[in-house]
């Protein structure tokens, strides 16, 4: 038990990651009030209206692209990680970044967590295959309707 190895933490990785939450946490609390100002008043004429919710669904059409690119970022390095897992026989694998102390498992946990991640990816994968449908939907309902 007294030999186990670890994987001792990145600073730089840390900051990144504390910034990256800090920027999304900025982005986030400032989409309420771009949307505020995008969205027209009821008591506006119809060309308003029409044009203040083509806005919105342009903003939502963009937001969901950002984030199927993220997402598809995500489920590589998860893929990756997994098939690296198994393939070296250890979790994390050799040369990975931790951004926590993280304890290096061996054999049969490494095979669980390997296979985890790629199951994780998967299920990113699938949620990001529903995501870009939504979109595909949105952007044909908009463009048989000619709101562009």
């Amino acid at each position: 038990m007294g030999d186990e190895l670890y994987l001792e933490p990145n600073r730089r990785a840390q900051i990144v990651v504390l910034l990256t939450i800090v920027l999304a946490a900025l982005l986030f609390a400032s989409l309420d009030p771009l949307i505020k100002y995008i969205t027209p008043s009821q008591s506006a004429a119809s060309d308003e209206i029409k044009a203040g919710a083509t806005l919105l669904l342009l903003l939502n059409i963009v937001v969901n692209a950002i984030a199927i690119a993220l997402s598809l970022i995500w489920i590589i390095y998860w893929c990756r990680i997994g098939y690296r897992s198994l393939r070296s026989g250890s979790y994390p694998p050799p040369g990975t970044i931790v951004i926590i102390r993280t304890r290096v498992r061996t054999g049969k946990q490494a095979l669980i967590n390997g296979w985890s991640a790629i199951l994780f990816a998967a299920v990113m994968l699938l949620l990001c295959a529903l995501l870009f449908y939504k979109e595909w939907l949105l952007t044909k309902l908009l463009l048989a309707t000619n709101a562009f």
